[in-house]
């Protein structure tokens, strides 16, 4: 846009991010990142770069179909931009090896984004993925191993009462 300095123009392709995956627009949530960008929060066994953000970003809008994407924050300057965002909404499906069960639920993230010539091209996050666990009725004890398609130790039971397995792979059942 013109006028923009490089700051709003990256604080504003992160928007656009989030709006569209509020959207359900998988496609245009991606443009915002270059083909080799790096994700510092790869499910295991997903491919490198956009591809395997694709994959990730598809199990979040198969669970949460209808969710608001709510941004608490964004701060940007001409590299980086950093964003707090809950995403709210009703799960569905399988995430982290919980079969959900129509709950309702809020789950925070942070997110970092490193920019160059408009585009992402590393990213980290810290979500909140034990307060989205217990939210899905599980009774979360200890370290999380983390990542969507991980699962928790074959002790723990869903909210189904069923055992849940580990390193599910990024699937919804």
């Amino acid at each position: 846009m013109s006028g923009e300095t490089l700051a709003e123009t990256n604080r504003r392709t992160i928007i656009n991010h989030f709006q569209a995956l509020e959207n359900g627009d998988l496609e245009g949530a991606l443009t915002a990142f270059a083909p080799d960008m790096v994700n510092h929060r790869m499910e295991p066994g997903s491919p490198p770069g956009r591809a395997g953000l694709a994959a990730t970003l598809g199990v979040v809008l198969r669970c949460f179909p209808a969710a608001a994407w709510r941004l608490e924050s964004i701060v940007a300057d001409s590299e980086l931009v950093a964003s707090m965002i809950v995403i709210e909404g009703t799960a569905h499906g399988v995430i982290m090896g919980v079969r959900a069960a129509g709950q309702r639920v809020a789950w925070r993230h942070t997110h970092w984004f490193r920019m160059s010539g408009g585009k992402v091209v590393e990213h980290d996050a810290i979500r909140d993925d034990r307060g989205l666990l217990r939210q899905l009725g599980m009774n979360v004890r200890g370290p999380h191993p983390g990542g969507l398609g991980g699962g928790l130790g074959s002790s723990e039971k869903g909210a189904t009462g069923s055992g849940v397995q580990e390193n599910v792979p990024l699937t919804v059942g």
